[in-house]
């Protein structure tokens, strides 16, 4: 007998096998055949659960935007706002193996966002949401006195995930001159500026 949850299981295995494909081959080498090989199972199974590949993007998108929502809720929190800022944030850096594969789906899915407009959406719904944690934490710490009064979290946390999604790129492209320990290294750097006494948010 089949279970009721195995169809939703079934996507979220296919959806995964895209995101590998997509990992190495880019969103337009990810072809249904080279998904279904990847999955482990035919075209046939994958067009019974996604009608095009458009529809298996979108699903796969969102399954990765989960995947990166869960490691950010998984943080633990810390007496300092700017710790927990900055913990939470080092989630979206590669610095392991399965995070620079991630960044390396998250590149190809924004290079797609160019000509897909439900992706594009997706994408800019997701950096909202890094926007928004940001100016939230930043707007805690002005409460307890950890940042300064003359702070604008707004502009800050725009600025902060601008920086973020630059970093990502930079040690996806060029891991040589960004390894691991450097980028986290700069993003400690970036909240300090953010939190330090003199200088945070001046023009």
């Amino acid at each position: 007998m089949t279970k009721p949850a195995e169809p939703d299981h079934r996507r979220r295995q296919v959806a995964t096998a895209l995101l590998a494909v997509v990992a190495k081959e880019g969103v337009e080498g990810a072809s249904l055949s080279r998904v279904a090989a990847a999955a482990g199972t035919s075209v046939g199974l994958i067009q019974r659960y996604f009608q095009t590949k458009d529809q298996l993007l979108h699903f796969a998108f969102r399954h990765l935007w989960e995947r990166t929502v869960e490691r950010v809720r998984s943080v633990e929190p810390s007496d300092s706002v700017r710790t927990t800022l900055v913990r939470m944030l080092a989630t979206f850096l590669p610095v392991d193996e399965e995070r620079v594969f991630e960044s390396r789906m998250w590149l190809a899915y924004i290079a797609r966002a160019a000509v897909d407009p439900a992706l594009a959406r997706g994408h800019a719904e997701g950096m909202k949401e890094i926007r928004e944690r940001c100016a939230e934490a930043l707007r805690f710490a002005q409460s307890t006195g950890e940042a300064p009064a003359r702070l604008d979290p707004d502009r800050e946390a725009l600025m902060l995930a601008a920086f973020l999604d630059g970093l990502v790129v930079d040690m996806v492209g060029d891991p040589d001159a960004l390894p691991p320990a450097t980028g986290v290294r700069a993003l400690e750097s970036y909240v300090d500026r953010l939190f330090a006494d003199t200088g945070a948010g001046a023009p």
